[in-house]
């Protein structure tokens, strides 16, 4: 004798759709058929949703037309494909809490979110106070000021898309549902190590031109926003203070740093610092890779800090990369390993040799991207395959999944 799916009572639906952890099986469970669609609303209850794993977004080599977004899934081992006209001719420069931000040929910006499809216009490139845009200077559209009239560099509209903002940083998620009643702040790291930020209702980028700190990573932790600079000095950056004050809390961890990118990372409450240590490859090409991590918790003695190197993350995994740094439990997770730095690539000096004029042969990023173990220090490559091994473009960049 057949059951009638279907006809499955509606308290029994929901009490089902409540005991799934995972986004994507919610969207499945609710396509099984019209009648278990019309029971469920759009959006799963978030509060029976765990922290979801991020996707690594990659690019989709048979989309021409640049309106689908390709996620690859490291709990599944597979790929997800979204139907996201939003994406057409647009770079993706980071992500943080689900949400992307995006940049159009031209001086548009904009926050997505590529689940539920909001789409929430900012401050274009032309209010960031050192730009200028130039539509008629072709191929030097953009002008951009260091410090003075005499001291600026000009950009094209594919180099200012490719290269110009690093990484942002939300201090909340916007609500898909109730954009207005959220306030949050976006801050991003720019090309020039600078920050730039912006509150929700400012029409305008303000930039934090202090040319002490060339800074790396930001951080919004435990109400304020922390950042470190190439030096891995650790600040707390005051953006409600008129003068935009920055004070160093921490020198950091010392010794190496040579070819280093740093990172802060909240670890469950506490703060963590993480150096990735690069090493170019060939002598005479551009080429590099990720060969260690070192990871640094502080360790507060009265106004001293202390930063002792760890070796073990206990049941925490970290995913890091131009996304905002993401440390979530192993163990509430599916196909992750505990103890280890899934990272992508980041290295945004090599995105400035991008170039649409130049022969593949030249162009190398994007590809270093892989497992760190902590436990032996060893690394392996990411399960997402890599098509061209020295160059994928746009970059991977890690996505948690936000159905908010």
């Amino acid at each position: 004798m057949s059951s009638d799916w279907a006809q499955l009572h509606p308290e029994l639906i929901e009490a089902i759709a409540n005991r799934l952890s995972a986004y994507i099986d919610y969207i499945r469970f609710r396509a099984v058929c019209v009648s278990w669609r019309s029971v469920l609303p759009k959006l799963p209850n978030l509060r029976h949703l765990p922290p979801q794993i991020p996707w690594l977004m990659v690019p989709f080599m048979e989309d021409k037309s640049q309106n689908y977004g390709c996620f690859f899934s490291i709990s599944e081992n597979k790929y997800h494909l979204l139907e996201l006209p939003e994406f057409s001719k647009k770079r993706v420069c980071g992500s943080s809490l689900g949400w992307l931000i995006m940049l159009e040929e031209g001086p548009a910006v904009n926050l997505f979110n590529p689940l539920t499809r909001t789409l929430i216009p900012l401050p274009p490139l032309t209010t960031f106070p050192h730009v200028k845009f130039r539509p008629s200077k072709l191929g030097r559209e953009f002008k951009i000021y260091d410090s003075t009239e005499d001291d600026s560099y000009t950009h094209s509209l594919t180099m200012m898309q490719n290269c110009f903002i690093r990484k942002m940083v939300l201090s909340s998620s916007p609500s898909s549902n109730n954009i207005e009643a959220v306030n949050y702040m976006i801050v991003a790291i720019l090309s020039s190590c600078k920050l730039a930020f912006m509150k929700k209702g400012d029409q305008v980028w303000t930039l934090l031109n202090d040319p002490e700190f060339s800074f790396e990573d930001v951080i919004f932790y435990k109400g304020q926003y922390l950042a470190v600079d190439s030096e891995r000095r650790v600040v707390v950056c005051d953006f409600d203070d008129p003068s935009l004050k920055v004070t160093v809390i921490s020198p950091g961890p010392q010794g190496e740093i040579g070819f280093t990118t740093h990172y802060l990372v909240d670890f469950s409450g506490d703060l963590l610092l993480v150096s990735r240590v690069r090493e170019y490859e060939h002598k005479g090409t551009f080429d590099y890779t990720t060969v260690k991590f070192r990871v640094f918790k502080p360790d507060q003695n009265g106004q001293e800090w202390h930063w002792p190197r760890i070796k073990d993350l206990g049941d925490c995994v970290l995913f890091l990369g131009a996304n905002s740094s993401v440390c979530l439990l192993a163990n509430e997770l599916s196909g992750c390993q505990r103890n280890c730095i899934y990272f992508a690539d980041d290295n945004h000096d090599s995105y400035n040799f991008k170039d649409d004029d130049l022969d593949d042969s030249y162009e190398i990023g994007g590809h270093d991207l892989g497992v760190f173990d902590l436990n032996n220090g060893s690394i392996k490559a990411n399960p997402y395959h890599l098509f061209n091994p020295r160059f994928i473009w746009p970059p991977p960049i890690w996505v948690t999944p936000n159905p908010s």
